[in-house]
């Protein structure tokens, strides 16, 4: 219980898998698509060899790689954190982080013929264990939410179910991994969760 409540913690230090919904797999050439050579160093990866803890993260961008910046929260809000507190722990506690804007300015194609494909290099340390998520649009932003009561193993965030991608890790000799979702993405707006929504990377299927 203690190192959940903790998880949800770090939800509100961010300010800052899909279930199988019917759709296809990828096919034994998409997987086949996916590069197993990664760079040797954030220069070499198109970002400026400057890369700092957390790890570094990148998108699959034609025959290179493409830096990655972590997703601007502008809001994080604990939901019965009142009622918690006074029934000591026995009613559920919610946390909603929110995005700024809509829609997130990187974007991939629902049409293309491989899924996104991402690199995530440690810096200095290990990796953590990856999770990606759907986003909700609310109001101009766009929101991700969880409760305590949904932390478990595979969900140490508490995150709904119904936004769980499901995704692929493979490892790479130097510890970095490789990270793509295990069936096509629906459009919308999603998080790449590398340790907290801190370092949480968005982007969107058009």
């Amino acid at each position: 219980m203690v190192g959940a409540i903790l998880g949800m913690m770090l939800l509100l230090q961010a300010v800052p898998t899909l279930a199988p919904g019917g759709e296809p797999p990828m096919s034994s050439d998409e997987a086949a698509q996916v590069d197993t050579a990664v760079p040797a160093s954030a220069a070499d990866a198109g970002g400026k060899g400057d890369a700092v803890a957390p790890p570094a993260c990148y998108f699959k961008d034609g025959d290179g790689w493409t830096r990655m910046e972590p997703a601007p929260a502008v809001d994080a809000r604990a939901r019965g954190y009142g009622t918690y507190v006074q029934t000591y722990g026995y009613t559920d506690l919610g946390m909603d982080v929110a995005f700024a804007g809509a829609a997130a300015a990187l974007r991939f194609s629902s049409g293309s013929p491989g899924q996104p494909v991402f690199l995530i290099r440690p810096q200095g340390g290990g990796v953590p264990e990856p999770m990606l998520v759907r986003l909700k649009k609310e109001g101009g932003r766009r929101v991700c939410r969880a409760k305590l009561s949904l932390v478990e193993v595979g969900n140490r965030y508490g995150f709904r179910k119904a936004d769980i991608v499901r995704i692929t890790v493979l490892p790479n000799p130097d510890g970095s991994i490789q990270v793509r979702p295990e069936r096509r993405l629906k459009k919308g707006e999603y998080l790449l969760v590398v340790g907290t929504t801190a370092e949480g990377l968005d982007f969107g299927v058009d």
